[in-house]
């Protein structure tokens, strides 16, 4: 099947296999796991213009079955294919050994888009997301995710989180909570739609969500666990910038026992 790249043929894109997919909500949700900056280039072509640009590059893909309509993600050789039905998303197709895996589609990432309004409407959905991982890190610390950011929460039709893509590391009970803010900060940073009053409000509400999810009895047992967290040299924190973010993250806690 030939499909229309987006933005364009590169490392990492996207693939759609008609109009109708490509006017579908999900293509917006895939868009800022593409690029969170949203920038002039990318609205342009989330309109009839780029579809019209974009339909001049194909990209051959053998599907599944060849009367299915399709929205993929392309990362190298891996290709992920979600069957749409109706506009929304109801398999996911992974390709394995040259064979389609099918399996059942379980659930939107818990942030769709970058507004104030976004994260104001979901803040009690992202709360109750992150306090379940709390409870589940506190538990165990073969709990922790090592890769937890707002993509990697899914939120399925009974409001039931799915945490997808875990890596298996040691590290602090805070790593999560700190990545979760530091890589979700800096995506908004990014973001060419927001202006700065709004990038305020929406880091301002994340940050409450935090010190109310993440809770300490002493300051000796938060320094204990702030202390242990390390920072992968391989991650999506970008370099210059993830210090400066856990310093951040750290002075929530501790202005809670000043």
């Amino acid at each position: 099947m030939k499909f229309n790249c987006f933005p364009n043929k590169q490392h990492y894109f996207l693939i759609y296999s008609s109009y109708r997919v490509f006017r579908s909500d999900f293509l917006n949700h895939l868009t800022i796991q593409k690029s969170s900056k949203n920038s002039i280039k990318y609205r342009l072509l989330s309109t009839i213009v780029g579809y019209f640009f974009s339909s001049f590059f194909k990209y051959v893909v053998t599907v599944p079955y060849e009367n299915g309509e399709f929205l993929g993600i392309v990362k190298g050789d891996n290709i992920i294919l979600f069957e749409m039905v109706n506009n929304t998303p109801v398999k996911v197709w992974r390709n394995t050994e040259n064979r389609w895996k099918e399996e059942a589609f379980i659930g939107y990432q818990i942030i769709t888009e970058y507004s104030v309004n976004e994260i104001r409407f979901k803040r009690k959905l992202i709360k109750e997301a992150l306090k379940t991982h709390w409870n589940a890190v506190n538990s165990s610390v073969e709990n922790i995710h090592g890769d937890l950011t707002h993509f990697n929460i899914l939120v399925d039709d009974g409001k039931g989180f799915h945490f997808i893509d875990k890596k298996r590391i040691k590290n602090s009970k805070l790593f999560d909570f700190y990545y979760f803010y530091a890589y979700l900060k800096q995506s908004l940073i990014r973001c060419r739609t927001l202006n700065a009053s709004d990038k305020l409000k929406t880091i301002a509400i994340i940050e409450t969500i935090l010190k109310e999810v993440c809770q300490y009895k002493s300051y000796s047992e938060f320094i204990y666990d702030f202390e242990q967290i390390v920072i992968p040299e391989i991650s999506g924190l970008q370099n210059n910038t993830k210090y400066n973010h856990l310093n951040d993250f750290g002075n929530l806690f501790i202005g809670k026992f000043v």
